[in-house]
């Protein structure tokens, strides 16, 4: 294997990573009851689907906020480790792409 099919792969899988670490679910803890926070790539904002026509106070809602706020920093690790590796990714391949091996001469056919 040439290094610079090496560097491509070497990208690729950091790429693969990037996806799975930032699409793999989060959950924030609140000690009597976890919630379900989505994912680095895809999350889920409790605030955004709170009904606030049952609840004409906002008690809920307020609880829905810390719930995101929780679940944002849950979400914050995986998020920079995705995005590390996607950045990782990319420039291993940019540098593959850059990269060429040794060139053979062109060489013309003579026809007869």
């Amino acid at each position: 294997m040439n290094r610079t099919r090496a560097i491509a792969l070497a990208g690729v899988a950091a790429l693969v990573v990037a996806l799975a670490v930032g699409f793999w679910p989060t959950h924030a803890d609140f000690g009597f009851a976890t919630t379900d926070c989505g994912s680095a790539l895809k999350p889920v904002h409790a605030a955004d689907d709170y009904d606030t026509t049952v609840d004409p106070m906002g008690v809920g809602l307020a609880a829905a906020n810390i719930a995101d706020g929780r679940c944002e920093a849950a979400r914050s690790g995986p998020t920079y480790v995705a995005r590390g590796f996607g950045f990782a990714g990319m420039a291993c391949l940019l540098v593959a792409a850059g990269t060429r091996g040794p060139q053979k001469p062109w060489r013309s056919r003579k026809t007869a």
